[in-house]
């Protein structure tokens, strides 16, 4: 399914996205019908699955969305450019409906990923783009402002925001359990502790009353023990190994690079909290699929470079593909 040209990567993957935020979407349609439209989480923390009629818990649910709102610079960025507006204000409108599900499920790991991705995305576009120090202090003040209007829209309560952000399940798990008390840190420290106890894995550690780690590598150390550990390590290092690589193709327009670079970051972001493997194991397998095409479309520039040189991804390059 792939060539050398990043459109059909681009697609691909915005195929892949837009899937998952719809599963999401639906299934909340669902709870707000079964429950009516709340603030706050009816009963336990679980939305029912539109496809199997199974509970989710909210955590899961959440994965739907991670891969959408990593992409808040990616939509402001082609917004300013003029480059795909359209595109653009369907990402954003998609983000703010998962702002609203994140505030009724109480899942907090979808706000890190909307600030970390972001800013990780604004330092990598003033790298690649060259941002003078003019620039750069006209983006800190436009941030600056932004965060001024939202802190008077919250503390005037104008259009309900204050009281819907403050019945929210989101408000009152933030206030109630901070960082230091999720019992994720916990969890990694106790399985880091015992990584040499079950080298075979089968479920041994002692993990409290929790059946998970709740992070994609301590994980599969958890259930199959270190070579498995070890392989998933060394797959993720190369993984990132080929991002980098794809960052510095000049032959990819910057748009591009933002767009696979959040996305990378959206994933990564939410193997190091969720059972990835025993929870959702489709978004490994996309994560997969996604690396295979960033390799391949490498592999293909590498050798159009070795047997004409130049970065043209119009020549040799088309004739190249995986079935």
């Amino acid at each position: 399914i792939v060539k050398s040209k990043s459109e059909i990567i681009f697609k691909t993957v915005l195929a892949i996205i837009s899937g998952n935020f719809m599963h999401g979407f639906l299934n909340m349609v669902m709870y707000f019908h079964l429950y009516g439209f709340s603030t706050f989480l009816s009963g336990r923390r679980t939305i029912p699955d539109v496809w199997t009629g199974v509970n989710l818990t909210v955590t899961l649910q959440g994965t739907y969305y991670t891969l959408i709102v990593s992409l808040l610079f990616y939509s402001i960025l082609t917004l300013i450019t003029k480059q795909r507006r359209g595109l653009a204000l369907i990402i954003i409108l998609s983000i703010l409906f998962s702002l609203l599900a994140t505030f009724v499920m109480g899942n907090r790991t979808i706000i890190a990923i909307i600030l970390i991705s972001f800013l990780l995305n604004f330092i990598l576009y003033s790298f690649f783009s060259g941002v003078k120090i003019q620039s750069f202090i006209k983006s800190i003040s436009l941030v600056a402002i932004s965060a001024t209007i939202i802190y008077i829209l919250y503390t005037n309560n104008i259009l309900g925001i204050r009281e819907f952000i403050e019945g929210s399940t989101w408000y009152m798990r933030t206030n109630t359990l901070t960082t230091s008390e999720d019992p994720r840190v916990s969890l990694y420290l106790k399985a880091i502790s015992q990584i040499f106890d079950y080298p075979f894995g089968g479920y041994r550690m002692n993990l409290y009353s929790y059946s998970y780690v709740h992070n994609l590598w301590l994980d599969v150390l958890y259930a199959t023990g270190l070579i498995p550990f070890f392989a998933l390590c060394l797959y993720t290092i190369k993984s990132v190994v080929n991002l980098l690589r794809l960052l510095k193709q000049e032959s990819n327009n910057i748009e591009f690079k933002i767009f696979i670079f959040s996305i990378y970051t959206g994933y990564l972001l939410n193997f190091m909290v969720e059972p990835i493997l025993e929870g959702v194991p489709y978004m490994f397998i996309s994560f997969c699929l996604i690396n295979g095409m960033i390799k391949k479309k490498l592999d293909v520039n590498n050798e159009k470079n070795y047997l004409i040189g130049g970065n043209n991804e119009n020549s040799l390059a088309n004739e190249y593909s995986i079935t």
